[in-house]
């Protein structure tokens, strides 16, 4: 338990908030340090991406009554009021939610300092050694084992390359995936970094040289629909030329798809994550990305007809 972390989260709620404009100086040092030290500049985007997508592993209405009284969906001026505004939306008195509020910070700040552990782990792979030029992403939700297929073609900035690592997501709580490398290599490891996050380690055929490229397929396979999340992106810290992503729908029940072309990861789970509209065509949804931006989201996402 992080009570320092979770002391600091307290205190942030104060006041306007995430709304404050001296926010640079409310927020302390243990907090700027999960938060990765960001500068003056983006630590409201940093702060708020990170704390909404932390709120959404959270059950919903304790995520709601977060993000309202850090004063990210309800940017009301003082803490009284909008909580004041919470208690005739819960029909709870505010000290009430106070103990609520009190309560998940431990969880937020659980799930803060797993988010960092990622992130470092990422920057961690981006260090060993190769980029994309171009990845193609093809789910196939019509499958009674859903499927997520990548290939992608790498480029070796080592000047020996002998292991490839990559992380990919499931849904949370998920069983231990299938996991095949058709081409370009052979799976030497795969570990589990957290409740839906694995990590691959790949051994190519050879060792790859500097400036050399190199086709890589990976298969991750699945149970059953509800062990894939309702969204196919690319995010990564390592630049792409191009992205390529495709949806086979088959009898999943997968409805309402929306291109998401540069959002911030923090607001993919959320039902306010916006996105152009993306026509099905026989049963299947195709999109195409040239140079996506590195740190940002782009790719599809979609719902379930029971969700």
């Amino acid at each position: 338990m992080d009570r320092a972390l979770m002391t600091e989260l307290r205190a942030l709620r104060k006041g306007r908030g995430v709304q404050s404009p001296d926010l640079f100086r409310r927020v302390g040092p243990r907090l700027r340090d999960v938060l990765d030290h960001a500068t003056d500049d983006s630590l409201r985007e940093v702060l708020v991406s990170e704390l909404t997508t932390c709120a959404h592993d959270l059950p919903d209405d304790l995520a709601d009554l977060y993000l309202g009284a850090a004063g990210i969906t309800d940017p009301t001026n003082f803490l009284s009021d909008r909580l004041e505004n919470l208690s005739g939306l819960y029909d709870r008195h505010p000290r009430t939610l106070i103990r609520r509020l009190q309560g998940a910070d431990e969880l937020m700040a659980e799930r803060l300092l797993r988010r960092q552990q990622l992130r470092r782990g990422e920057a961690a792979l981006q260090a060993k050694g190769w980029t994309f030029t171009e990845f193609e992403g093809w789910v196939r939700l019509d499958l009674t084992q859903p499927e997520f297929r990548s290939r992608r073609r790498l480029r070796v900035l080592a000047d020996e390359l002998v292991e490839i690592k990559d992380i990919f997501m499931v849904g949370p709580g998920a069983a231990e995936p299938e996991v095949e490398v058709p081409t370009g290599g052979t799976l030497a490891r795969m570990e589990r970094l957290s409740d839906s996050v694995w990590e691959l380690s790949i051994t190519p055929p050879r060792a790859l040289r500097r400036d050399e490229e190199h086709d890589l397929e990976v298969v991750v396979r699945v149970a059953g629909a509800a062990e894939v999340l309702p969204y196919a992106v690319l995010s990564s810290v390592r630049p792409c030329s191009r992205f390529r992503i495709r949806v086979d729908i088959g009898d999943s029940g997968a409805t309402d798809f929306f291109e998401l072309a540069g959002l911030p990861w923090g607001v993919l789970g959320d039902d306010f994550a916006g996105g152009t509209p993306v026509p099905v065509v026989d049963g299947s949804v195709e999109r195409d990305f040239v140079g996506p931006v590195p740190g940002l989201a782009y790719g599809l996402r979609w719902r379930l007809a029971d969700s």
